[in-house]
Order: structure tokens, then sequence, then C-alpha cells
């Protein structure tokens, strides 16, 4: 199997303003199956960031418009030096006209920075992605799990002590 496709870099500055209109018109100049990767500086939830912001939103809404994909690993991505800021997803990739079982995404951490570069590995075949590890299975019995837990578990437990957290605890 044979693909063109465009691959591209973006940096978009926190302070610009970017519209729906402007984000649906950007990836049309690349053709129809590209990959768009880098700091978008559009926070949103549903790609792993802690809030939505306007930049966000409008970015969501020309993704849904157009069709497009998002590939994130949903960690930060941005670590901040100010203390009175939180780490937040700022870089990730935008995809149109790829399958997307042929991208592996991974964070180097190596590097010192306030960013976490995210790497994108491309594949002309489906990659292979394991599992991430689970406590419950899709046959737990959360009912029945409710009930022991209820029957079982003493909450009222005098703790004014630590020899009563200590028995509490045992």
């Amino acid at each position: 199997m044979s693909w063109r496709f465009t691959i591209a870099a973006i940096y978009s500055p926190p302070r610009h303003n970017t519209s729906t209109d402007e984000y649906k018109d950007f990836p049309p100049t690349l053709g129809n199956r590209f990959t768009v990767g880098g700091e978008w500086n559009a926070k949103h939830t549903q790609w792993g960031s802690r809030l939505t912001t306007t930049k966000g939103r409008n970015l969501w809404r020309a993704k849904s418009d157009n069709n497009y994909d998002y590939i994130s690993n949903g960690a930060p991505t941005y670590w901040p030096t100010d203390p009175r800021k939180l780490p937040d997803l700022l870089d990730f990739i935008v995809s149109h006209g790829l399958p997307r079982n042929n991208y592996q995404l991974h964070s180097n951490v190596d590097l010192s920075s306030d960013h976490t570069p995210v790497i994108v590995s491309l594949s002309t075949a489906a990659i292979e992605k394991s599992l991430p590890p689970k406590l419950t299975t899709r046959n737990t019995d959360w009912n029945k799990f409710q009930h022991y837990l209820e029957e079982n578990t003493n909450l009222n437990k005098r703790l004014k002590s630590p020899a009563d957290l200590d028995q509490a605890a045992h």
C-alpha cells in the first residue's frame, strides 16, 4: 500500500486568537491526508488538557466539522516554572485521512525544557498497542462488591490516637 501525505509542524502562540474558520481553512492547504503536530496552545479536555479554552473549543469544532482526528497521550506536555501555574497538555497531533491505528505516540522526557516533546511514529501497517492494565473486568459484579463492602466495612471507628489508627488499619 502506498500513501501520499503531508507532515507538518505547528506553533500557535498562546495569545494568538484562532477562530474555528481559521482552523478549518488551514488543514485543507495540506491536502487530503495530513498530520500536523506541535504546540497548538489550544486546551480541551477531550485531548487531555485540564480545562477547555476558547482556542481549544474552536479547534474542537473545526476537528468535528471536518472529521479530523487528534492523537494525544493525555499526559501534560507543558511544565511551567511559575509555581502558581499547573502543568497542562498543549502539544498533540491533528490528522486526517490516515488510520488511527497506524500511529504510536510517546513523550521524550530526556530533554530539559518547559515542554515535553511528543514523538509520533507512523507506519504503513497497523501498530499493535498494548492495553493498559486494569483492576476490573467487564464481568465485575459491582452490586455484589458494594454489598460485600457494606457488610464487611465498619466506618464508625474511633481514630483519636496513633494506637486507634493502627488498630483500625489492622
